[in-house]
């Protein structure tokens, strides 16, 4: 299984489908990692947001620095938007909603949409409006609905599936160099089929037997 599956670049914009269990980024506990997998491969590569280590999905780099500015400006103003995919123990009565709790005395804001409950479990589609560490997580565990397969903040949803239940499957921006519209998108990964592929079958909000 490979670190990292490309799926866009086109002039100076690379976009990116990390496998579960990759670094985004170097550590003080080593180990492979698709910034420097990427820099092994590119003359110049420039970083600006990252997933948690256990999560898997899409990631935005740049490959000409003309594109920090624009590309960094988008991340903090919320015009790149990015959605998740994401199974939760428990179950979601409403169709959509938002999670709004501070997290460590700042603002939070995660946007989510019940696309299905499934044997006391809940799939989700969330949307980051703010950028805090761990956000979509912390969120949930507060919730009371912790994300399954999250051994660091799950409890008993950590033993649920054997890997974090949480994938960045959409990205859309703005192309700074095309000034058009681009939306990406990575299937879930086949270490997760098994976990979301029930739910297509299922109506919210319906116990399926």
């Amino acid at each position: 299984m490979s670190a990292y599956t490309t799926i866009y670049h086109e002039q100076g914009i690379l976009v990116v489908s990390k496998e579960s269990g990759v670094a985004s980024q170097p550590s003080k506990a080593g180990g492979s990692n698709v910034y420097e997998l990427l820099s092994s491969k590119y003359p110049y590569v420039g970083m600006h947001h990252r997933l948690d280590q256990p999560a898997s999905g899409l990631m935005l780099f740049t490959t000409d620095p003309a594109h920090n500015k624009s590309i960094s400006e988008g991340f903090k103003e919320r015009i790149i938007r990015r959605k998740y995919t994401l199974v939760v123990a428990g179950k979601i009565s409403n169709k959509k909603g938002s999670w709004t709790k501070q997290l460590k005395g700042q603002q939070a804001t995660t946007i989510w949409h019940n696309k299905g409950y499934f044997r006391r479990l809940s799939l989700l589609e969330a949307e980051l409006k703010t950028g805090r560490t761990h956000q979509i997580r912390l969120h949930a565990q507060l919730n009371g609905t912790p994300i399954a397969g999250d051994r660091r903040y799950g409890g008993f949803a950590g033993q649920l599936w054997p890997r974090l239940a949480l994938h960045a499957h959409e990205l859309h921006f703005v192309h700074p160099a095309l000034n058009e519209p681009v939306t990406v998108r990575a299937p879930v990964p086949e270490d997760l089929k098994d976990l979301v592929l029930p739910f297509s079958s299922t109506p919210p909000n319906t116990q399926a037997p």
